[in-house]
């Protein structure tokens, strides 16, 4: 049975910001949590006891706790810290769930970066979607 994920602790959502957001940072300094991304925390003892794939979950979800919605055209609103808004029709068919989350597929995704993201970004992502690994251990994502 797969071991449950720890709990992350996200300073900004903490009530008091100076104070609980020093205590994780000392915390992280002197070893007793662990800095998954920039205010994101998790307890040490957890995190030690997760495989890596689980940590790059982990990871994951700390890290995209800035997301990036898509949003139909008339649903207006603005985006805020923390959730960025495209206005963009996505399919169902688009839609896939990776560990638990909702997300665009491979395809959707790299269409996606190469209409917002800087070129390079695009390039690669564009790279990696197609590279056939001849030698190694990875499938192509598309294909």
């Amino acid at each position: 049975m797969a071991q449950p994920l720890p709990d992350l602790t996200f300073v900004r959502d903490l009530d008091q910001f100076d104070i609980s957001g020093q205590v994780h940072a000392r915390g992280a300094m002197n070893g007793s949590e662990v800095r998954v991304a920039r205010g994101a925390y998790v307890p040490i003892a957890p995190w030690l006891d997760l495989k890596e794939r689980d940590r790059y979950v982990v990871t994951i979800r700390a890290v995209a706790a800035k997301v990036h919605v898509s949003i139909g055209r008339v649903s207006g609103g603005r985006s805020r810290r923390g959730v960025v808004k495209h206005t963009l029709v996505v399919g169902d068919d688009e839609i896939v769930e990776v560990d638990g989350m909702l997300v665009t597929s491979i395809a959707r995704t790299v269409l996606d970066l190469a209409a917002y993201a800087d070129r390079l970004t695009a390039i690669v992502a564009v790279d990696r979607a197609l590279l056939i690994d001849r030698f190694g251990p990875f499938p192509p994502l598309l294909g």
